[in-house]
């Protein structure tokens, strides 16, 4: 959550307090081989990540 942030939360959630509105999520997207890349891809395009 950044500076100002007022809004709910759905059930669940863990708030994580962020001293900027910018932050970074950095994470792997793991394959083990070709006939992983089509559900490797579905995963980046679901984050907006390139492939």
């Amino acid at each position: 959550m950044g500076p100002g942030y007022s809004g709910e939360l759905p059930d669940g959630m863990t708030p994580i307090a962020a001293p900027t509105p910018h932050v970074w999520i950095i994470g792997r997207t793991q394959t083990n081989g070709p006939a992983d890349y089509e559900a490797v891809h579905a995963v980046q395009a679901g984050t907006g990540s390139p492939h």
